[in-house]
């Protein structure tokens, strides 16, 4: 009969210390509870290198990304810049930022001499608390490298046997909850290193998002910023590559979307505080933008 070569378990002399070190249970009946947390689902794991370089900056550029899902952005090689919703962050290696749903981002000052971002996108019903909030850039704990390479491999093996997604799913909320627990947030950066175009850009954004309950005049934003319409409408369409009016519109409706989803208004609370007068009109230009209507983006009903 044939015998099987049994390679021997050699422990850890720190595995056997640590071992050693567990309390002796007062109740061996009373076991920790487990917690509720909810996971993350939908996950999809891509890179961005320097062949996509043109792209992210001039296609997102002229078109930031928004969509449903959480975006979580990790620098492997290369420093480069995040704007989200109006605030650059720059990303090192060993950084990254967690974009939410529904709000707008894209990139600039992309390293020339190449870069490694690992893409980690995903649905949760609910962050752990330390993650929640607007686009924040943050410090990579030292022991998610190594997460991350577990996260890899589940991730490989869910596109092969997609039965055995639970373990990409567990990965990923441990990797989550390591770094809401141990990632320090990195401040927004200065504006400073932005180009007089996009200075330009952020500012309009920043006064349209202070004022985003009520619509302002191509004549407001010119004499708030201190330039002349004509002058205004130019350099704006030549850097958004789209019209002052469509790009106010847009943000709005992005607001409306994260409005819907997050808080417990009606369509005519996110209308009037998204700065429309008529909860119809709102609605239309809703549709045409999303291409689902209001109430399809309460979270009862996604």
């Amino acid at each position: 009969m044939a015998t099987r070569s049994k390679k021997a378990f050699k422990p850890l002399p720190a595995l056997c210390r640590s071992i050693k070190s567990l309390p002796a249970p007062k109740d061996y009946f009373k076991s920790i509870p487990g917690a509720r947390t909810p996971l993350p689902e939908n996950v999809l794991l891509f890179h961005r290198d320097i062949s996509h370089r043109q792209w992210m900056i001039h296609n997102e550029r002229k078109q930031p990304s928004f969509h449903y899902l959480y975006v979580l952005i990790i620098s492997i090689r290369g420093e480069g810049r995040i704007i989200v919703e109006g605030n650059p962050h720059i990303v090192n290696p060993g950084q990254c930022v967690l974009v939410p749903p529904y709000q707008a981002h894209y990139y600039s000052q992309l390293p020339e001499d190449g870069f490694e971002w690992l893409f980690i996108t995903f649905e949760i019903e609910k962050l752990p608390p330390n993650l929640r909030g607007t686009g924040i850039a943050r410090t990579v704990p030292p022991q998610l490298p190594s997460q991350l390479e577990t996260l890899l491999r589940a991730f490989r093996l869910a596109l092969s046997m997609p039965e055995r997604s639970d373990i990409l799913i567990w990965q990923l909320a441990i990797l989550l909850t390591t770094l809401a627990d141990e990632g320090m947030e990195v401040p927004a950066e200065d504006r400073s290193r932005s180009s007089a175009e996009e200075k330009l850009f952020l500012r309009i954004h920043t006064l349209i998002t202070e004022n985003i309950s009520s619509h302002l005049s191509t004549h407001q934003i010119a004499e708030h910023i201190g330039v002349s319409e004509s002058h205004l409408r130019a350099l704006f369409k030549k850097g958004a590559g789209c019209s002052l009016g469509r790009f106010q519109r847009n943000v709005r409706l992005q607001h409306a979307a994260r409005l819907l989803t997050r808080h417990q208004m009606n369509v005519t609370e996110v209308a009037s505080a998204c700065g429309w007068d008529s909860p119809y009109s709102f609605s239309r230009a809703f549709h045409r933008y999303w291409g689902r209507p209001p109430k399809a983006f309460h979270p009862k009903s996604s």
